[in-house]
């Protein structure tokens, strides 16, 4: 896509001025990612390195527990017993870490082999990917188009161009973490934390962001912090905002080690801090029992939760009553009942709510009183709501009469019946 920010812009005119890989990385690159290999048949062994054939002069136990040189190309090969003439082994990748005007930057490469009787093995080196990581640790991501993941080596389209490419959540598609990795400079801030070709179990690109970003990272990983470390990884944000706080309970002895508790533990101090809990006070910090708290705390967030959503209903009402009034005024006197039944028309909104509440259906939530050819009724026992009924002002047929969760009630029948009987009180409104 098209570079838009300041950074993207920045990247784009450095990337054009990054070396090509040398025939020294090459080299390296062949030698650590693939195996030389020889295989053994008919008492013949074939070198895929530069693809000539020679006499096995030794037994092939021999040749199989000690390998032998080729005696055409010098190398030293595996041996293994193969009748193939083809042969071209699983693709890797390697990267290459260096520095540009002060970016850190990860290079992605796939090579490929192709090896063929006759002829000298083949070599293809392409790059699919590139980290570009500013001294803020914000990451800009270069890369050829895929059709694909990580980890499917054939799915990158090699004729397309670098481009900057968002991050698309598919976890490791552009956060590539090679089996072989080979660092040719680092930024000063990471080359003080320590950084070598030790990356703590966190994808390298990953934790150069982390260590950029929060000079705190430093501490944990100088301290052991494996597990917070690892949760950090795809929670970067998230242990950033709470450091203060984990700095607190550290302080006063308290320690999660379990990835899963770790989990629980961030969720606590999220709900912890939606409902206004004081996030420096150790008697929230450092909970004796973590569950048991961490279910305490949800249950008073779902209480909170359910407060803040009526009042948000409340205000929805507040703010459409002038409509309905305008829509329905003249049927809102409209009642009629017998001697245990009574029906009439919603009078307000706020009755929408309630009877929505009450009777755990959508009538306000699918905000039936902006419908302009439905008329809703309340059938009641006392100040009890047995079913709500709604009508079609076109054609004045009953669309549904529901109790409590949608459900039919043993006065159904009843209601509908009274209804019915009265249905010209509402057409004498319409015609009015």
């Amino acid at each position: 896509m098209e570079p838009k920010t300041k950074l993207q812009k920045q990247v784009v005119v450095l990337h054009s001025k990054l070396p090509v890989i040398t025939d020294y990385q090459k080299k390296w690159a062949e030698k650590v990612c693939f195996t030389l290999e020889g295989f053994y048949r008919a008492k013949k062994i074939w070198c895929t390195e530069c693809g000539n054939v020679f006499e096995a002069k030794e037994s092939y136990l021999s040749y199989s527990l000690l390998g032998t040189h080729c005696p055409c190309c010098g190398k030293h090969l595996k041996v293994t017993s193969c009748r193939k003439l083809k042969y071209s082994p699983q693709p890797q990748y390697f990267t290459i870490i260096t520095t540009i005007q002060g970016f850190q930057v990860l290079r992605h490469y796939v090579i490929s082999k192709s090896c063929r009787v006759g002829q000298p093995a083949e070599l293809k080196i392409n790059e699919a990917v590139q980290n570009w990581i500013s001294p803020k640790g914000i990451e800009v991501i270069m890369s050829r188009s895929s059709s694909y993941c990580y980890g499917a080596y054939d799915h990158w389209y090699w004729s397309s161009d670098m481009e900057i490419r968002s991050d698309c959540g598919i976890k490791d598609k552009y956060h590539i973490w090679a089996s072989y990795i080979k660092t040719l400079r680092l930024l000063p801030k990471l080359k003080y934390a320590g950084i070598d070709d030790n990356y703590h179990g966190i994808i390298p690109d990953i934790l150069f962001k982390m260590l950029l970003r929060y000079p705190f990272v430093e501490t944990l990983i100088k301290q052991g912090e494996k597990e917070l470390l690892e949760y950090m990884e795809y929670n970067i944000t998230q242990v950033g905002k709470y450091w203060p706080a984990i700095k607190i309970a550290k302080r006063h002895g308290f320690k999660v080690s379990k990835r899963i508790d770790l989990r629980m533990y961030f969720d606590y101090l999220e709900m912890s801090d939606a409902i206004g809990r004081d996030l420096r006070s150790p008697k929230y910090l450092c909970p004796a029992n973590l569950k048991k708290a961490h279910d305490e705390v949800m249950k008073i967030k779902i209480k909170l939760d359910a407060k803040i959503a009526a009042e948000k209903k409340l205000q929805q009402a507040l703010k459409d009553e002038k409509l309905y009034q305008k829509l329905k005024g003249k049927f809102l006197d409209i009642a009629f009942g017998d001697d245990l039944i009574r029906i009439c028309v919603l009078p307000s909104v706020m009755d929408f709510l309630k009877e929505g509440m009450e009777m755990h259906h959508c009538v306000f939530a699918n905000k039936y009183y902006r419908k302009e050819d439905s008329l809703v009724m309340s059938a009641r026992i006392g100040d009890k709501r047995i079913e709500t009924i709604e009508i079609n002002l076109r054609t004045l047929d009953i669309v549904q009469s529901r109790g409590v969760c949608n459900n039919v009630t043993e006065y159904h029948d009843r209601i509908i019946g009274l209804v019915k009987k009265n249905i010209g009180l509402i057409r004498k409104k319409i015609a009015s």
